[in-house]
């Protein structure tokens, strides 16, 4: 006996039209930070301290294949730090940490949340 197709007893349905919902991903330029990351013998001079560190968190986060210059992983940054302020200020208010103690952290936690716009 040979085999023979499957037949339907329902018709197919008619075409009707539906909607598309078209989902974007951000698009980047490049995952590629735009401060170099290490920087020719020559250009080292050329970075300012500013650049070097945002070279240097930069390069932190490419090694786990993000980047500062995408703004959500900026403004992830951005809440950590704010957290870690947070944690400066209840340190300094229990009197783990001294007026100079404090200043000093906060002052270069200040720095390091200016990487994104340094890369931006």
């Amino acid at each position: 006996m040979s085999a023979e197709p499957v037949r339907t007893t329902e018709p197919e349905p008619a075409a009707v039209p539906a909607t598309v919902l078209a989902f974007k991903r951000p698009r980047h330029s490049s995952r590629e930070p735009r401060v170099p990351i290490q920087p020719g013998p020559d250009a080292g001079a050329d970075l300012t301290p500013e650049q070097r560190l945002a070279a240097t968190v930069e390069a932190a986060f490419a090694r786990q294949g993000r980047s500062l210059t995408d703004e959500g992983t900026a403004l992830d940054f951005t809440i950590t730090l704010g957290i870690v302020i947070t944690l400066l200020n209840g340190a300094r208010d229990q009197n783990h940490l001294g007026e100079e103690e404090f200043d000093r952290l906060n002052g270069m936690v200040q720095g390091v949340l200016t990487v994104p716009r340094l890369l931006a």
